[in-house]
Order: structure tokens, then C-alpha cells, then sequence
């Protein structure tokens, strides 16, 4: 009888799970001189990436340059923190050949279960290179500003508040 209330309890004090990152559906839409840029992956990364306790966040835009941006998976959402945001498009010579299910992430470190990214290390790699090489700028169709999280001009704060939608014109 003692451990079934003490099981109780923990149910409903929310013992042994993991706690619940808030993620906020970030949208948005890029253009170059007001056209739309599909195939182009843009990513959050956290602004003071030493300190930072959230996690980086990244999306494929679409033909008319839209996108979603996912922080476990694709389109789930971001974290609230301040963010740099780089925006790379490869050129079709260099572009890695599509896997046949589409983009999958690992989840964020520590994460259990099928699909969870193992160290944080690995998981930011894959997040950062999910679709082009943020570090080589040369391979890149847009210019190379945006390819580096130390060189983009561009910058958005994520809070409860917005925004919830980003709109970047190069």
C-alpha cells in the first residue's frame, strides 16, 4: 500500500521524466533582391555559443523561399535565446546527394530512444551540417557573409512574445 502512494506521487510530481524543453514555431521566408531562394539551409545558432543553454535550430527552405525551423526535428520549433543566423545555398555540383527518407535529426544530447543524438558535440555537428557546410563560404550560391556564424549580419531574439515569423532579404 506505502509504494503504490509513493508511486502515485511521483506520477503526478512528474518523477523520472525528463524535463520539457519550451519550443516556439518559428516560420519564415528568404529572398535575394526579393526573390525567393529555394534549396538553402538556414540556421539559429545560439549567440554566445560558449554560454548558451538552448540549442541550435535549422530549416530547409522551400521553391518559394519559405521554411520551418526545428531544434529536435524538422519544423518543431525553436528554444527562446538570442541567435545568429547563417544561411547557406550550395551549388548543385557540390551539394550532397538527398537521402532517401528525407532529412532526419538526432534528438538533443542526452536524448534516449530511437533516433536521439548521442554528445552534444556530435548533435550540433550534424544540426550545423544538416544540409550544407556553414564553414565553406566558397561552395555556398548566396554570398559569403551569411555562411559564418562570426561574419552574418543577421540576428533575431526568439521569446514567448515573438517573433514567430522571420523574414530575411539579402
Amino acid at each position: 500500500m506505502f509504494g503504490l502512494a509513493i508511486a502515485l506521487l511521483c506520477l503526478t510530481a512528474g518523477c523520472g521524466g525528463a524535463p520539457t524543453v519550451k519550443l516556439y514555431k518559428v516560420k519564415g521566408k528568404l529572398t535575394l533582391k526579393g526573390q525567393p531562394v529555394g534549396s538553402a539551409t538556414v540556421t539559429l545558432h545560439p549567440k554566445d555559443r560558449a554560454t548558451a543553454k538552448y540549442l541550435a535550430a535549422t530549416g530547409m527552405t522551400r521553391d518559394d523561399g519559405t521554411f520551418d525551423l526545428g531544434t529536435k526535428i524538422s519544423g518543431d520549433g525553436v528554444m527562446a535565446g538570442d541567435y545568429v543566423i547563417t544561411i547557406v545555398k550550395r551549388s548543385q555540383q557540390s551539394a550532397p546527394a538527398a537521402s532517401p527518407g528525407g532529412l532526419t535529426m538526432g534528438g538533443p544530447p542526452g536524448a534516449a530512444g530511437p533516433g536521439a543524438g548521442g554528445g552534444g558535440d556530435d548533435y550540433m555537428k550534424r544540426m550545423i551540417n544538416s544540409g550544407a557546410k556553414q564553414d565553406d563560404a566558397s561552395s555556398s550560391e548566396l554570398p559569403a557573409i551569411y555562411a559564418k556564424p562570426d561574419t552574418t549580419d543577421k540576428f533575431v531574439t526568439i521569446s514567448e512574445s515573438g517573433p514567430f515569423e522571420i523574414p530575411l532579404d539579402l
